[in-house]
């Protein structure tokens, strides 16, 4: 169904996660921490990405708000925390987090998220062009490195 990347140092919760959203149909990609979210990020095209809060390279917050900036934050996040403030939280979804789910996580509650997440991604036109472009831009990139010319003809 969907492409979900979930990003969390603590492996039962990343485990569990997995299992759940696999279950449901998704396919699910993993990483413990910032470094391995970015790589994952730049590999591929994710529908959805659950983010931990609290990590020990890089804490989820800051990788949203690296993700806004180079405007790469072209799907939903959905920001996870067993031990947040209200002002992270709020300060998550102003930079562009779609939605906060507090540890531990019901089965009810993150069912509930990841759905609305992904009906507010498929039904997005500004979505879909940002992804559009961004895919574009990344296979030019690959092209140019790969040493292809693609001869952008000038006219006159």
């Amino acid at each position: 169904m969907a492409n979900i990347l979930v990003v969390d140092d603590e492996l039962g919760i990343r485990d569990l996660l997995s299992e759940i959203l696999n279950d449901e149909g998704h396919s699910v990609d993993l990483a413990e921490n910032a470094t391995q979210a970015r790589s994952a990020r730049a590999g591929n095209s994710y529908d959805l990405v659950l983010l931990d809060i609290w990590m020990p390279d890089t804490d989820g917050v800051s990788l949203l708000k690296e993700w806004a900036t180079a405007g790469v934050l072209t799907m939903p996040v959905i920001m996870m925390s067993g031990h947040a403030t209200i002002d992270t939280a709020v300060e998550a979804t102003r930079i562009g987090a779609f939605s906060f789910l507090e540890k531990p996580i019901t089965l009810q509650k993150l069912l509930k998220a990841v759905e609305q997440g992904l009906a507010r991604e498929g039904g997005s036109m500004t979505r879909v062009a940002e992804k559009t472009g961004l895919e574009r831009t990344h296979l030019y990139r690959k092209l140019r490195q790969l040493g292809v010319d693609l001869g952008r003809g000038k006219r006159g």
